[in-house]
């Protein structure tokens, strides 16, 4: 079997598997209320091209992660949308990272050309992220907090995600107070 089927097939799996499991967003995960495993990966498109981020480097701040691949069709319906989100609450200390897991760097740039972004696309070519993150469909996006832990954990993508996205965002924008 040819790389470029074997591509086409994970395509259909991950799509049906983003479909099934978007239902199920709110699944008790290990990762929700736990410390955000710490990473460094480089920076390619978006925002700091060529920079090494560190996930520590954003601490006091609220991070939305996006593990995304440019084979995925939800991902290419979501990230438009992520970016519009990025640009509503950055000031407010919102950061976006697409953590892209396609094997070759110049998928995600083909696919980035389409589809430009602001925010840093990072590069996790031999997943070693996406296995601490537990990322089993695609897009699996992330919310952590300003002290680090991991609040929220999405797998897949469908239509209302991005209403969901916003208010754990305001929520941890805004705190209610104790």
């Amino acid at each position: 079997m040819s790389l470029r089927q074997v591509k086409k097939y994970a395509a259909v799996f991950f799509g049906l598997a983003s479909t099934t499991l978007a239902g199920h967003a709110f699944a008790v995960d290990g990762l929700v209320e736990q410390a955000a495993p710490a990473f460094e990966l480089k920076s390619e498109g978006g925002g700091k091209p060529g920079a090494t981020i560190k996930l520590s480097d954003y601490k006091g701040r609220i991070v939305l992660m996006n593990f995304w691949a440019s084979w995925c069709g939800p991902c290419r319906e979501e990230m438009p949308l992520l970016e519009d989100l990025y640009n509503k609450y950055k000031d407010q200390g919102l950061v976006v990272l697409g953590i892209n897991v396609d094997s070759e760097v110049a998928q995600a740039m083909k696919f980035l050309d389409k589809e430009p972004v602001t925010f840093p696309i990072l590069l996790d070519s031999e997943s070693a992220v996406s296995e601490k993150y537990q990322v089993d469909a695609m897009p699996t996006t992330y919310i952590i907090d300003r002290d680090g832990t991991v609040k929220a954990h999405h797998r897949g993508y469908r239509e209302g995600f991005m209403d969901k996205y916003d208010q754990e965002i305001q929520e941890l924008l805004n705190p209610e107070p104790l």
